[in-house]
């Protein structure tokens, strides 16, 4: 798309201007970074499937989710822009919508898993042998994708109600329409996709770090923890940055519809930002990659060696925010004693974190 076709379509709104080119700023660098960063992350896991790990299957479905997205995304800008007044009774919005919400808290779950397989590896890298392995994540995968579709049919649904009773301006959000609907079914969405999660996820780093701490003061390695710890600030700022702002939106055109009084303002601005709040969900789907996959030291490495062999280490492929002597432990194992494991533990620890 060249400066005179930008132009050309962000005059047709004219009214908000300046929301189009930033539709259209972020929507470059979704697709710049996103569709190469989740290509080489989906790319890595797939030609190395073979050294799977717990943590390599939840990475690969986030990748497998964000990328889906990524793919979706444009489109999602182009409906934004120039097909404002009827989009939203048409069947490939619906579509859009559900991808969306697929993707979003699709991320989240994936996140969360990680969190958790990230927390009992450091925490409880021996007890955690004998019930947690490739077999349970993969369980867990399978339920989150079931849960995630299912949650989002209601959703759409919900919307194309919506669309049936009211004009097309306020059908742009699933927060408006029936009140005595769109009450429980926003603060469900809210507590049960978001605030659960995000409570996880940030118990489970902050559990993880501590483990980190300690075992770097027993071995007075504390600059091995910088790496890490930089790595998991990064995690979490990005989960608050990407999906914070649109549940607060959620929340604002949620209490805005409860209390105004009749006849209500415009809502064109408020919604113009809530969207914006969507793309900024996209972010996530561009960063993740690179947080979680690229910056792997193993990474180049194995992108250099696309023949992985199963005879490698099981966990050699595991993420860097957990101590690579944790990286060393065969999950599906149990045949190794406990005083075998610690002290490898600590020697590989005291050598390569």
């Amino acid at each position: 798309m060249n400066s005179t076709c930008i132009i050309f379509i962000c005059n047709t709104n004219s009214k908000l201007e300046w929301y189009c080119y930033l539709l259209i700023l972020v929507c470059f660098f979704i697709l710049l970074v996103g569709f190469l960063g989740n290509i080489l992350a989906l790319r890595h896991y797939v030609y190395c499937r073979k050294t799977w790990t717990t943590n390599s299957i939840f990475l690969f479905n986030l990748a497998l989710c964000d990328f889906t997205w990524i793919l979706m995304a444009p489109f999602s800008v182009y409906y934004s822009l120039q097909r404002l007044d009827d989009y939203s009774s048409q069947t490939f919005y619906h579509i859009i919508r559900l991808f969306f919400s697929i993707n979003i808290y699709g991320s989240v779950c994936f996140l969360t898993f990680i969190s958790f397989d990230r927390y009992i590896g450091a925490v409880h890298p021996i007890s955690s042998l004998t019930w947690w392995d490739k077999g349970k994540a993969t369980s867990c995968t399978v339920a989150v994708w079931i849960f995630i579709v299912t949650a989002s049919v209601p959703e759409i649904c919900f919307t194309i109600e919506i669309g049936r009773q009211y004009d097309s301006t306020n059908s742009q959000d699933s927060t408006g329409g029936i009140l005595q609907f769109a009450v429980p079914f926003v603060l469900s969405k809210i507590v049960l996709r978001f605030l659960i999660p995000v409570t996880v996820i940030f118990t489970c780093y902050m559990l993880t770090l501590k483990a980190l701490l300690q075992l770097s003061k027993r071995q007075q390695r504390r600059n091995r923890i910088i790496r890490p710890f930089l790595l998991i600030s990064a995690a979490m700022i990005l989960f608050v940055v990407c999906f914070t702002p649109y549940h607060v939106m959620m929340m604002v055109i949620l209490i805005y519809r409860i209390t105004c009084q009749a006849p209500c303002g415009s809502t064109n601005t408020l919604l113009a930002v809530y969207q914006i709040t969507e793309i900024i969900c996209s972010i996530s789907s561009c960063l993740d990659p690179i947080i979680f996959t690229v910056a792997n030291k193993t990474f180049c490495q194995r992108m250099k060696d696309i023949n992985c062999h199963p005879k490698r280490q099981f966990y050699k492929d595991t993420h860097l925010f957990l101590p690579i002597w944790l990286c060393n432990i065969p999950r599906d194992s149990q045949s190794h004693s406990e005083s075998d494991l610690k002290q490898t533990n600590s020697k590989l620890f005291a050598s390569e974190l």
